[in-house]
């Protein structure tokens, strides 16, 4: 009977530590639960808080991008004119005798020999020129701005504005001479670079803004040494580090040879 009676007291006593490992197992496990939960509405709320910034962005890319197109399109038309490579015929050279292709510096024009009269061609509408040796002889081959028939996008402004007009896309010349097609070809294309590199850097001031003066900082500033600027200063040149200073309204970078 006192074994019975004592095992019965060991069975109660284990009973109650089962019951309060389970209690411990069971609350550990809510709590974990409670934080899952938590866990969970926390990062959907987060979410939900980062599309509404990423829509509300987007809408202002997009009203920003609209407004520069319909104004920039605007302003582009406006500004690029058609080419006027002389003002009046009389200006045109209309030497031909020797019915060579001559180049016009002055007037950025072209002189092609076409049936015994030179034809000035402005330097904006031509798009490449080749040049080819055949033997004795050198086959000048010019091309011109034309309306594209695999992309419209690609066509510049005064193709686009004269798109109903009859184009002349390509036209080709032999020549005995070999220096002077290869002369001219070089004239040609170096014309067409200057040109271009000048309405391009017209194009980036229109869009420049004009600043304030700098108001340099009193004292010691902060200064970032060992710094590459993008492009180089003066054009084509040797890339070389410079610093870039920090001041009241903004930055200065200056380079050992220069300061801008």
């Amino acid at each position: 009977e006192e074994d019975k009676e004592n095992a019965s007291r060991r069975g109660r006593r284990g009973d109650g530590k089962g019951e309060e490992v389970l209690g411990k197992r069971s609350s550990a496990l809510r709590d974990r639960q409670d934080r899952t939960a938590e866990d969970e509405q926390t990062e959907a709320q987060r979410r939900e808080k980062q599309d509404e910034l990423t829509r509300k962005a987007n809408e202002e890319t997009i009203r920003i991008l609209t407004q520069n197109k319909q104004s920039g399109a605007g302003d582009k038309t406006k500004e690029v004119k058609d080419p006027v490579a002389y003002p009046s015929p009389a200006d045109i050279p209309h030497s031909s005798k020797d019915a060579l292709i001559k180049v016009d510096g002055r007037a950025e024009t072209v002189l092609l020999p076409i049936y015994g009269v030179s034809v000035p061609f402005h330097i904006s509408v031509i798009k490449n020129v080749t040049n080819s040796q055949d033997n004795e002889h050198s086959f000048v081959r010019i091309i011109f701005h034309s309306p594209s028939a695999m992309n419209v996008l690609r066509d510049t402004v005064l193709v686009q504005r004269h798109i109903r007009e009859a184009f002349v896309k390509e036209i080709s010349f032999r020549c005995t001479d070999l220096r002077h097609a290869n002369r001219i070809v070089q004239e040609i294309k170096t014309m067409r670079r200057l040109v271009q590199q000048r309405e391009s850097e017209k194009l980036e001031r229109a869009t420049l803004v004009k600043q304030e003066k700098l108001v340099q900082g009193r004292g010691r500033v902060p200064i970032l040494h060992d710094v590459w600027i993008r492009p180089t200063l003066g054009g084509r040149g040797k890339k070389m580090t410079g610093t870039l200073e920090a001041h009241t309204n903004g930055f200065r970078y200056h380079s050992p040879k220069r300061r801008s």
